[in-house]
């Protein structure tokens, strides 16, 4: 036998959703298989029992309680959403530096490999694209790191 709480809690529970018309459950109506009925009604059963629990847990017996609870929980949430957003910027803005810092790299012995005397305007020409990438990523990475000096 149910205790009172219990009694309270389920029949709390059925009323606020009956209402609110959300049909989380599987409507065993629609469907002809007796086996899927019946594993329909023993998930049915599993989502109430989860759901009491979960009530009973957090000593929710009336739905200002749950709304609060409710509030709350999305309050929370749209904190983590804010803060995983700013996260997701913040990955963006290195992972650009850190290709901006491998083009640099990979293009600086080109750009210091240029002949002192003979040949360079040849070499310029011959390693123009080496050239454009290297200034172009040395820009970005002195704009991000407030313009000290590079290595």
């Amino acid at each position: 036998m149910r205790n009172k709480n219990e009694t309270i809690i389920m029949s709390f529970f059925l009323h606020y959703y009956s209402f609110k018309k959300r049909h989380f459950y599987i409507d065993i109506c629609n469907y002809v298989s007796k086996g899927y009925a019946n594993w329909a009604k023993v998930f049915n059963l599993k989502l109430v029992a989860e759901t009491v629990n979960y009530l009973s847990e957090n000593n929710i017996s009336d739905i200002s309680t749950l709304d609060a609870k409710i509030s709350e929980l999305s309050d929370k949430l749209y904190e983590k959403k804010e803060i995983s957003k700013a996260n997701e910027k913040r990955i963006k803005v290195l992972e650009e530096q850190i290709k901006d810092i491998e083009v640099y790299r990979k293009t600086k012995p080109v750009v210091e490999g240029v002949p002192k005397h003979f040949g360079k305007e040849k070499y310029r020409h011959e390693h123009e694209a080496e050239f454009i990438l290297y200034a172009a990523a040395e820009r970005s990475i002195k704009k991000s790191f407030g313009g000290k000096k590079l290595r």
